[in-house]
């Protein structure tokens, strides 16, 4: 990236010189905000594929961006995918069928976690799948990829500050992370079984019930995701020698998989098998609930940003409180924008609920996880 060589605050800047390093051309790619570039590949036609991010174009902060040129560096097309949160591109590669894929990271993750992200593309830059990969609890990014002979795709990547590797079919798929459990580590459980119990209010619940088959176990980790092989994240825990949790707040009219597994100081037990179901609300009014709420970082230990999607800085009064695990209020606030710095300050580490309430009466809630 480069400023102020672009139309905006930064642009993607190309340069092309011959074998000497002298300069053949320039050119500038991006909007009126600030775009980056952070891979450049060389395709089979003599072009060029840049990838990076912008917030001059796309669906919300910044986006995944991709810019395919011709061997002259003028612009073929240009593609951008992502959500309202944050995306970024950090590597790419040419993939045997002419294509691309991405390697990346965005916040649009369960639980507000920071994910590693997938994207593959066709030559058109046209979406053939995309994939989310985490661990429970964890801060994961990939910031390499290469195809593999057998069609396969490896990534390299970080979590919580170590190093490691993702290998993947052509379609994105892995088998879950962890699946064998560390040495020592209790039994997994079993015969995990979801229904949904609230159908009609305006958090959609569900209950979870499993056969606990160890005797050592301090609690367990409580997983969900959209995709019943990948994109797990924790979203909530049991205590040691429970066989059910309900968990509440979840999206409507979707297809949820739950997984867990149990935990003692010698690591996490395999997983248990995946169980799924699907939410609906009846009667579900649009005034009752905010649009979106997004908590990050999530798990945290100094502080975390909680952003309201779909409401206008300074439209209304919100006020922000937060409960510890026995239903205690240890925290209220108020605010005007539309979004909120919440500060550990002196609280403990462990689980928080909090809740947010507008003055129109629409209301949104979550989990906290202070580390």
């Amino acid at each position: 990236a480069t400023t102020p060589l672009g139309p905006g605050g930064s642009a993607l800047y190309l340069i092309r010189t011959d074998i000497n390093g002298d300069t053949l051309w320039t050119r500038t790619y991006g909007g009126n905000s600030w775009d980056h570039a952070f891979a450049i590949a060389q395709t089979s036609d003599g072009g060029f594929i840049l990838g990076g991010r912008t917030r001059s174009f796309g669906a919300g902060d910044y986006d995944h961006y991709m810019v395919r040129t011709d061997m002259n560096g003028d612009t073929l097309w240009t593609k951008t995918y992502g959500s309202q949160w944050w995306e970024r591109v950090n590597d790419l590669a040419l993939t045997d069928d002419d294509g691309f894929i991405i390697a990346g990271e965005t916040s649009d993750t369960l639980a507000g976690l920071s994910g590693s992200h997938a994207i593959r593309l066709d030559m058109n830059g046209q979406v053939v799948w995309s994939k989310a990969y985490n661990r429970p609890g964890a801060s994961a990014s990939i910031s390499s990829v290469e195809q593999t002979s057998d069609g396969g795709f490896i990534f390299g990547g970080g979590i919580d500050g170590d190093m490691y590797l993702l290998k993947t079919d052509g379609n994105g798929e892995t088998a879950p992370l962890d699946t064998a459990g560390s040495p020592g580590a209790p039994t997994a459980p079993s015969n995990l079984d979801v229904q949904v119990v609230n159908k009609s209010a305006a958090s959609p619940t569900v209950m979870l019930t499993w056969d606990d088959n160890s005797g050592d176990e301090q609690g367990f980790i409580i997983e969900m995701s959209t995709d019943s092989l990948t994109g797990y994240s924790a979203v909530d825990t049991a205590a040691a020698d429970d066989g059910s949790a309900t968990i509440a707040d979840l999206d409507d009219n979707t297809s949820l998989f739950f997984r867990i597994a149990a935990y003692n100081g010698n690591g996490n037990s395999g997983y248990s098998n995946v169980a799924s179901a699907t939410t609906w609300i009846a009667g579900l009014k649009a005034a009752e609930k905010i649009v979106a709420v997004h908590a990050f970082p999530n798990p945290f230990t100094r502080s975390t940003l909680i952003h309201l999607t779909g409401i206008s800085s300074g439209q209304m009064q919100h006020t922000l409180s937060l409960f510890d695990i026995t239903g205690r209020e240890v925290h209220r606030e108020v605010f005007t924008s539309n979004r909120i710095r919440l500060q550990r300050d002196q609280l403990p580490g462990g689980m928080y609920h909090y809740r947010i309430e507008d003055g129109s009466g629409r209301m949104a809630s979550g989990r906290l996880i202070i580390q």
